[in-house]
């Protein structure tokens, strides 16, 4: 359960990195930062998903 709670709270810091970025006018890499962190949290949620799935 740790990789779960760990990538979700990634995913979480992706997504408050994008909203943060878009409501106070972020430049182009606080954008790159949060869609980096959304793929790696979403990713790795995907892997593990994917590794108990099959």
């Amino acid at each position: 359960m740790a990789t779960v709670a760990l990538s979700g709270a990634i995913l979480v810091i992706g997504i408050a990195q994008l909203v943060r970025a878009a409501v106070l006018g972020g430049g182009p890499i606080a954008w790159v930062v949060g869609l980096a962190f959304v793929v790696a949290g979403a990713g790795r949620l995907w892997l593990w998903w994917r590794e108990r799935a099959g």
